[in-house]
Parts: C-alpha cells; structure tokens; sequence
C-alpha cells in the first residue's frame, strides 16, 4: 500500500506552561477562537460547560482540580466571571472562583484562569462537570469554541431561566479543567479534531493531536479505519510534541471513492506512542468531520464618486496575483457605503446593515465570506478596511485552510439568444448542519469590463484607466432563498433576462451557500462559493465537433469557468478551447 505524507504542520499554540504536577485537562487542546456566533441578548447570567465522565477521569483518579480555564472572545459587556466543577448541570457548585473587571487577576479577554476556593478530588468512576457562569450588563457574544465538537464538548444556557442546551455539533467548548497531583499522566496524546477533506485531488485527513501527558512525545502512529470493507491505513510519524503543545497532521488518504467518509464514515485512532505507554484510551480515537474544500467570496463596497476606492481594487488584484487564491476566489462589488451610483442596485444598499455601526457607513470596504473581522459601535461586524494587498491575501487563505460543511457538486446554465433568458441550474450537498438558521442560496449576475472613465481620482494608480468589474447586474435574493434540503443534496434552477447593452462575454454567476441571522451581521457566514462564466455556459451547451485545422492553441478552463494554467496536473472535469485555422473556436469536455 502506497504510504503518501502530504504535509506535516506544527501548530506552536500558546497555552499557559505548568509543571509537571500540573495539566490542562478538556477537550480544545488549549485553542481558543475570536470568530463569534452566539449572540446572547439582555442583562443575564450566561452558563456553559463540559462533561468530563469517568471514563476520560480516569488517568487523573487520585489527583485534584484545583482551577479552571475558561477562554472569552472579549469582554465587552461583561464584568464578572464565575467558574466552577458540578456533579450534574443542575446541581450546586462544589467548588468555584470568579474574576471581575475590578478583581486581581482581571477579567480579560482569551484564557482566563481562575482558582477555585476548594480543590476537588478527582474520584475513579465518577464524572464531572467543568464550566463556567458570566454576567453581562448587554447584548453580548463571548463565549469561544473550535473545530469540530464531540459529545460532551459543549453545553450552553442561555439564561437561568432557560434549559441546558447541547451545542457539541458548534465544536469544542475553550474550557479546561487544572488538575494538579504526584501521579499524572505521563505519556498521553490526545485526538482533538479529525476531518477528512475532499479536493479535486482525492481524499485528505487533518488532525489535531494535543501533547496532554507531562513528557514529550517523540513520535506516533495513526490509524484511520472504516466499514464495509474499507482498507485501513496506518501510519507512523515521527513528531515530536511537547507537552502542553499542539500538533496539526494533514496526510492523505488512497480512497478512490470520493464519497468514502461522507456515506461510509472514517474513523481516526492513535495507535501508540513512540516513546513511551499512552496511558488514557478515552481521548484516542475520533470519527472524522467530513468537509469540502472552501471557495471565498470577497465583496468590496464601493461607488464611482470614491476617490479612495481604487486603492482596495489595486489590493484585491494585488492578492489575487497568487495563482491558488485567484484560482480560489470570487468578487462582487456592492455601490454602497460611499454614496449610490449607476451601478447600484436595492441588495446592494441593504446590506448596508453588515456594517453593523449605528448608521454610519464608508468606503472603500470589504467583507471575506462575511467573516466577523471587527468590532463596531453595534457589535461585531463583518465589514472592514484592509491596508494592502497582504492583508486581503492572508483573509483568503484562512478561509481557504478552513473547513466548509457544504459545496456546489453542479453549476451548469443554458442561454436562449431568442428570449435572451441566461437559465442556471445549481446542486449541491451537505455533510452535517453548520448554522442554527435555515440555510440559504444567494446567486448574482456580474459583468466586468465596463468603462470608468467616471470613477473619482483614478489616475495616481490607474494611469488614465479604469475599468469596472464585478458589478451586480442581477440576483436572486438579497439574502438568498432557502435551500429546500432533500436529505443532504439539493437543486435550485434561478433565470435572469441579459440586457442587450451588457457584454455577454464579460457576464458572471456567483452562487453562495450562506447564513443568515436577521438579528446579526455577524452570524451571516458564507459556508462555500461557486461559480461560472458566460463563455464556459456556451462552451458546455454548444459543443461543436472537431474537424478543421487547429492552430494548436488551446485554452483549459475547470467547470467554475476559471482558467486552468496547468491542465497536466489538474483533476476532474475540464472544458478545453480549441482555435481553428478558420477562426472558429471548438470546445469539447474531457475528464482527466
């Protein structure tokens, strides 16, 4: 069996370093997050909480839980924070600490860690309850939780009058128990996430391993299984994590069948270690995640009269220079923010709201994947200023490493030049929930190429020409229409009337699988992108044969309608552009 290691990544995270009678005990790994998505509203105590049952206390039996961590992704609107150990959700604390904004240590933002006024005695066959209590004066959206959850990861009241609600699909809650004894353990990697990742390339598992003994580890061996008749892969790495640390594995995986681990699920066990005897079974093994790779979407606001607004142009095009984030990555241009223009249209002065600033509005600004980037007067926005081309690049990647929980498996479109009607038909599918709302489709028409000569004081950069892109001739929905779900997999078929003053060659369809929280910009996120050009629709609908002469030139475009510059290492379906000697120009699809 052919054993190929794709990459090896060390996450150095840091988390606080005790000694070695001392250990951070949870399910995070010590990762914390600032990406918020649970607003909760009013003055209010706010609960939430891990279980860790007998099983995982096991290796610790003996020992004592002295403090507790609890991660915050800020402190606005809160003053005090209480944690504390329970034997059920419901039941009194039996042991607890608090820290406010006038204590010592402060409240803050990130880890906080907050001694207990009584050590509790970890006892074998007996599980406990790790969390925390946090009263906020407002509206507010603090609590952080990573990656992908397990059962037991995260528990969340909204309010002592409401009932305990489990939010382990969210992910892992940024909570940890201190447990400190004579007797910890000394070996003991930890499986935090798994995911298997599907690419054109095939098949990939990620994995986070935390270091959760008192000694380094030298070196491991993974395992990742499966049913019906699915090979197991084994492998051995020789990685070295410290203890208290972090490790990030990514290697792939031989399953031809791209559907392995969405229908037929995989599962990641550690084996052993190299160095030693891993003395707590319970935290070893994960079913994987399945995700799909993550398109991005970036969304300038924009208008003619912004004397500033070519600066951000200049920066988009500066980042999209890097082949793999143009090859990744979408734009759409909203004339809003500065003032309305020839260009704008209703959606985009609506989504005016994202600046979520009590009124206040400006130009040039973007949004990636309608990730919050920024806090404004009205809470977290997604809405912000980058400085340079750097800064726009650096968003694209993150989201590009990240995970996405739904894709395009389709994006097709038919034109009648009769009726002058563009007909484009999407599918796509799921491998788990990912918002708390109902899930929603958005689909724009685009044209670039159009004359601006009347943008506002373009020369500096420009040199007496501009050209305007990515403007919105058309969409479905200004917050999309909700996908109707058959099972994991849907179909949506939108039209749009193509003007006869537009360039049909220069026209786009940007689709978004996206969120939408009407009372939260913030929670608004884009799930995953796809999209296709008005040539590659022609090219797909109109396939002529291929008699004649060829020039020999030929142009290979993936089915997003985005140019292939190396089709020999590409994978998948491709539209290959063939010109004739005659002039005609050919396209036929193959699949390499």
């Amino acid at each position: 069996m052919k054993k190929q290691l794709l990459s090896i990544l060390m996450l150095s995270c840091s988390i606080f370093s005790y000694g070695q009678d001392r250990l951070n005990v949870g399910y995070c790994g010590g990762q914390n997050t600032e990406n918020i998505s649970i607003t909760v509203k009013g003055k209010q105590w706010v609960e939430a909480a891990i279980y860790l049952p007998a099983e995982y206390l096991k290796a610790y039996a003996g020992a004592e839980i002295t403090a507790v961590r609890a991660a915050l992704t800020n402190r606005i609107g809160i003053d005090t924070l209480r944690a504390w150990v329970r034997t059920d959700l419901k039941a009194d604390n039996m042991a607890s600490g608090e820290v406010t904004t006038k204590s010592t240590p402060q409240l803050k933002k990130k880890w906080n860690d907050i001694t207990l006024n009584t050590p509790v005695k970890i006892e074998e066959g007996k599980g406990l309850y790790i969390g925390f209590s946090y009263y906020q004066r407002k509206d507010a959206e603090v609590v952080s939780f990573v990656g992908n959850g397990m059962p037991n990861s995260f528990f969340f009241r909204r309010s002592k009058d409401a009932e305990w609600e489990d939010m382990h699909t969210k992910g892992l809650l940024s909570v940890e128990a201190v447990v400190t004894g004579n007797s910890l353990p000394t070996y003991d990697a930890a499986v935090i996430d798994a995911s298997v990742k599907r690419s054109e390339s095939g098949l990939s598992m990620k994995t986070s391993i935390y270091n959760a003994g008192t000694k380094d580890i030298t070196g491991l061996d993974l395992e990742v299984n499966g049913t019906d008749g699915v090979e197991t892969v084994s492998k051995h790495f020789d990685q070295e994590i410290a203890s208290g640390k972090l490790s990030e594995i990514t290697f792939d995986l031989p399953y031809t069948d791209l559907k392995t681990g969405l229908d037929t699920p995989l599962s990641l066990n550690l084996v052993s270690v190299a160095n030693g005897q891993d003395v707590n079974k319970a935290n070893d093994k994960r079913q994987a995640a399945f995700a799909f790779a993550k398109k991005v979407l970036l969304e300038e606001f924009t208008g003619t009269g912004c004397g500033y607004c070519p600066g951000l142009v200049y920066n988009i095009s500066d980042a999209l220079r890097d082949e793999k984030c143009r090859q990744n990555t979408y734009v759409v241009c909203h004339h809003s923010g500065y003032t309305s223009d020839r260009f704008t249209v209703p959606a985009d002065e609506e989504y005016l709201w994202f600046y979520n600033d009590n009124g206040t509005y400006g130009a040039p600004k973007m949004m990636c994947n309608r990730q919050p980037f920024t806090m404004h007067t009205g809470g977290m926005s997604p809405v912000w200023q980058p400085q340079n081309g750097n800064d726009v690049k650096h968003a694209i990647e993150g989201e590009m490493a990240s995970d996405a929980y739904a894709t395009f498996t389709k994006v097709e479109g038919q034109y009648n030049s009769g009726s002058r009607k563009l007909t484009i038909h999407l599918a796509g599918m799921k491998s788990r929930e990912f918002s708390e709302h109902p899930v929603r489709l958005t689909v724009y028409l685009t044209e670039n190429g159009i004359d601006g000569s009347d943008q506002a004081d373009y020369f500096d950069i420009y040199k007496g020409k501009f050209i305007h892109n990515h403007v919105v001739r058309g969409y479905n929905s200004t917050w999309g229409a909700v996908i109707n779900w058959k099972e994991k997999n849907f179909d949506y078929d939108v039209s749009f009337t193509i003007d006869p003053s537009w360039v049909k060659d220069n026209l786009e369809v940007i689709a978004i699988i996206n969120a939408y929280d009407p009372q939260d910009p913030a929670n608004c996120r884009i799930e995953n992108v796809g999209g296709i050009t008005f040539p590659a629709i022609t090219g797909i609908q109109h396939v002529d044969n291929t008699s004649g002469v060829s020039t020999g030139i030929k142009e290979y475009y993936n089915i997003d309608g985005v140019k292939v510059l190396n089709p020999e290492n590409a994978h998948g379906l491709l539209i290959v552009k063939e010109k004739m000697a005659d002039g005609r120009v050919v396209s036929k699809k193959i699949i390499q």
